[in-house]
């Protein structure tokens, strides 16, 4: 997010060529009891305008430090802006454990305009205050004035962050990253060490990159951030919010007890799992029935909890050819990111120079007469023509 200097007299000629400050935000969920979720937002304002991996490690540095002795594992969803997807971040997410000791459980990003998440309703809360403390008659004309106007929003946290550029030369890379929505780290087993990407969350084959993999594609060391940070400040209360509709639906197949429910609710319930009722069988049978569905159902829900990346990479292949069970004329993960073929970003092939101002010249030359004007099949002959008479 970017702030600009705002300030409650201002004219349309002061507002344009402003430089101003960049606000990262990180936001923490912990789980405070059973049924609430304690959320901590962290903003970090930073006269440093490049918001790319670096500042982003350093923003995350400062909140690890912050939490390395409260908290044992993360699991960490954001947008996929270019300065969280990329190489350079998810290859230093799996020194977190060595660093701070926290384990990175994953990393999933969201697609542009694919979901918003409580950071926009953040967001927006930051602007309105700033909007607020301005008509109060207050100008945001320095990076203390931004800590002002915030630091009374529920649960957050305002610091400013200045990170050390000081990294040397080089660039990691992990070839097709931006194809891959999620992340993992193992640290344990034979995958210890290694990275683990796929294109969409839960789903799908995993790309491996080995430790020998890593050392071959990183060029750039490794070393733990150590922005300059000045004090966080205090927050004026605390942040809760109930937990997500998922979790109360694991709790909700948790309590449910069907020698409670009426046998119109047994059946409803049954049909819901796919499982076909007769209208005359007793209640006492429809319990037992549902009993055992929940059992199940019970059982599925902690071990997709529960499952370790591992055993993943090793059966997940095995598992794939189930999902095949219907006949559909295109193969299975056409429309996946990774299997795009044109239009993809550094891909194809790039016009000549020499074509391209030849081109120019034909786009131009109706300015002056509308009579001179070319088409595109005017343009396509004029350069085959060209081809022929060998001036391309």
């Amino acid at each position: 997010m970017k702030i600009l200097p705002k300030s409650a007299r201002e004219t349309k000629q002061d507002w344009f060529g402003k430089n101003g400050w960049t606000l990262h935000s990180v936001l923490v969920y912990t789980k405070h009891n059973s049924s609430k979720l304690k959320v901590q937002a962290f903003d970090h304002w930073s006269a440093d305008m490049r918001q790319d991996s670096w500042f982003t490690a350093s923003s995350l540095h400062a909140v690890m430090e912050l939490l390395k002795n409260t908290i044992k594992s993360v699991i960490i969803m954001s947008n996929n802006g270019s300065h969280y997807h990329n190489a350079d971040l998810m290859i230093i997410m799996g020194y977190w454990p060595k660093w701070y000791g926290i384990q990175v459980e994953k990393w999933v990003f969201l697609e542009a305009g694919e979901a918003k998440t409580t950071i926009d309703s953040h967001h927006a809360q930051i602007s309105h205050a700033i909007n607020r403390y301005v008509r109060l008659g207050f100008d945001i004309s320095e990076g203390q004035d931004i800590e002002n106007a915030i630091q009374n929003i529920r649960g957050t946290s305002v610091a400013n962050l200045k990170p050390n550029r000081d990294r040397g030369s080089g660039k990691n890379s992990l070839p097709g990253n931006s194809n891959w929505f999620e992340w993992q780290w193992p640290t344990t087993e034979k995958l210890a060490g290694s990275i683990l990407a796929r294109a969409i969350p839960n789903i799908g084959n995993w790309k491996v990159f080995s430790p020998a993999d890593l050392e071959k594609l990183c060029k750039k060391d490794i070393c733990k951030p150590n922005p300059e940070i000045s004090i966080h400040t205090t927050p004026c209360s605390d942040w809760e919010i109930s937990i997500p509709n998922a979790t109360r639906k694991f709790l909700f197949i948790e309590n449910l007890n069907p020698t409670r429910l009426n046998k119109k609710n047994l059946i409803k319930e049954l049909n819901l799992r796919g499982i076909e009722t007769n209208e005359k069988e007793n209640r006492r049978t429809l319990i037992s029935n549902l009993e055992i569905q929940l059992e199940t159902d019970i059982k599925n829900a902690k071990l997709c909890r529960d499952i370790n990346p591992d055993v993943l990479v090793e059966k997940i292949n095995m598992s794939n050819d189930r999902l095949n069970t219907v006949n559909f004329p295109l193969p299975s993960g056409w429309a996946l990111k990774e299997m795009q073929k044109y239009g993809k970003k550094g891909a194809g092939k790039r016009i000549a120079k020499k074509v391209r101002k030849i081109l120019e010249g034909y786009f131009l030359a109706g300015n002056a007469d509308k009579i001179d004007r070319y088409t595109v099949q005017d343009m396509y002959q004029a350069l085959q023509q060209r081809v022929l008479e060998g001036d391309i």
